[in-house]
């Protein structure tokens, strides 16, 4: 049985430390109003308020941090990077198709990001045919393809990389035909503002600079954020995934995007 003295009347008044909270009322009375005029009847009284003090410290100290930890978990699973990956080359089976896959792979890994791989040659998008009606009707006017459902894809999703293999110095035609059909966009104030983005670049030895200048002009000028471009060397089919620098690049490429989440 343990006491402590009323600062009103002074006098002694009983009371079992029956339970967390009372200990942890009992301890802020004595620290507010008595400063330290607990009074133990036996020293077994103190010793017994100590180590109960001290084993409720660590229960509690357990819980709060059981708490924590399925709150950082839960709050993982809740803020996901959803991620599209567009491969622009129009040869199944290429290098370009291979490193997006891959990557797509990679990120599987990682519990802060959803990606999705999305192969233009198996979407029907229609060259521009340069009418400019988009400019007064603020979308494209060619109409009954793929490229309405792919837009709204790219609206949706937080971060998109964009694959394509070096042809001429540039993008194929494939992926330069869904850069076009993107014009209906272009008066917009950068609609994609707030999206983070990524490029992968596949040639054999050159070009990389004018063909990064086409796709990095089309995150820009539409608001988006490029965070890495990366390079991949590589010429016939398996050439990529049979390189340990590529395969390197990648899954590396991969932690950053979900750094970036």
């Amino acid at each position: 049985m343990l006491q402590w003295r009323s600062p009103v009347s002074n006098s002694f008044i009983p009371g079992r430390l029956d339970s967390v909270r009372q200990i942890v009322t009992y301890r802020i009375f004595r620290a507010t109003f008595c400063q330290g005029g607990v009074q133990a009847e036996e020293g077994r009284g103190r010793a017994g308020l100590t180590w109960s003090v001290f084993f409720s410290t660590v229960y509690l100290s357990v819980v709060c941090s059981g708490i924590l930890s399925f709150g950082r978990r839960l709050m993982v699973k809740c803020k996901r990077l959803k991620l599209l990956i567009i491969s622009g080359s129009p040869r199944p089976g290429g290098n370009t198709e291979d490193c997006a896959e891959f990557l797509a792979g990679c990120l599987k890994g990682y519990e802060g990001v959803i990606a999705e791989h999305l192969r233009l040659r198996d979407r029907d998008i229609r060259p521009c045919t340069g009418c400019r009606k988009c400019m007064q009707l603020m979308r494209c006017a060619v109409a009954g393809d793929d490229m309405p459902a792919l837009l709204e894809k790219i609206a949706s999703c937080e971060g998109l990389v964009l694959a394509a293999p070096v042809y001429w110095d540039a993008p194929p035609g494939m992926m330069k035909d869904f850069i076009d059909r993107t014009h209906g966009l272009y008066a917009r104030p950068q609609p994609y503002a707030g999206k983070k983005g990524w490029l992968v670049s596949v040639a054999t030895e050159s070009g990389f600079a004018t063909h990064e200048r086409v796709l990095s002009g089309w995150f820009s000028h539409y608001g988006a954020e490029i965070l890495r471009k990366v390079r991949i060397f590589a010429c016939e089919k398996g050439d990529a995934m049979a390189s340990a620098s590529a395969r390197d690049t990648l899954q590396a490429l991969a932690g950053e995007i979900a750094l970036a989440s």
